[in-house]
């Protein structure tokens, strides 16, 4: 691992804060929409199943995430492999998705 710029310093609390609420508020808006809309288009009889496949990728995800990200640090760094990761998603959530009909 390549030694910290003496340089570099640590985010004030408040910007810290400020991104742990924004993230945090984010996160608690989209579970409960991605459980009730997961819950309106599964088939009848598969409801448990399908919200299970939903809690097994949200873990799956915790537990690979720092894998990954340690692969793509030592890859491009810390601060690139941050702003990977969160540019990937960005542009994913930026790209127009085909939206269905009214049912």
């Amino acid at each position: 691992m390549p030694p910290v710029p003496t340089s570099s310093r640590p985010a004030p609390s408040s910007v810290l804060l400020t991104v742990v609420i924004r993230c945090g508020t984010g996160a608690g808006l989209v579970a409960p929409d991605l459980n009730l809309l997961l819950s309106e288009i599964a088939p009848d009889g598969r409801h448990g199943r399908v919200l299970s496949g939903l809690v097994t990728a949200v873990f799956l995800g915790q537990f690979l995430s720092p894998l990954a990200l340690r692969r793509l640090d030592r890859g491009t760094g810390l601060a690139a492999a941050f702003t990977w990761t969160g540019g990937a998603p960005t542009a994913g959530a930026a790209r127009p998705w085909p939206v269905s009909p009214p049912v």
